[in-house]
């Protein structure tokens, strides 16, 4: 959906520990920012929620049911109250 991401992320220790879910939720925001504004040839524009909402998946069922609403998720687009007929995703500068 354009106004919000769904993911499910697997952490695993690596080395001396893994990552914090924090710390990759903030990696993907920074680099899809930078890449944002250099699509668009604009300076830093701020587009994320500076928070995120997050959920331990805990056993398969769950995994099954999480995915299956990330799956399907799209077709409930025009339903969602932030829905526009706007077809292109534009570079807009506020």
């Amino acid at each position: 959906m354009p106004n919000h991401v769904h993911m499910i992320v697997i952490l695993k220790a690596v080395g001396h520990g893994s990552p914090t879910l924090q710390s990759v939720v903030g990696r993907i925001k920074s680099y899809t920012a930078k890449r944002w504004c250099d699509i668009c040839d604009t300076k830093y524009q701020t587009f994320w929620q500076s928070r995120f909402h997050d959920r331990i998946i805990r056993n398969e069922n769950e995994y099954w049911e999480k995915w299956r609403y990330i799956d399907e998720n799209p077709i409930k687009w025009q339903t969602d109250r932030y829905y526009t007929k706007q077809e292109d995703l534009k570079c807009v500068v506020e």
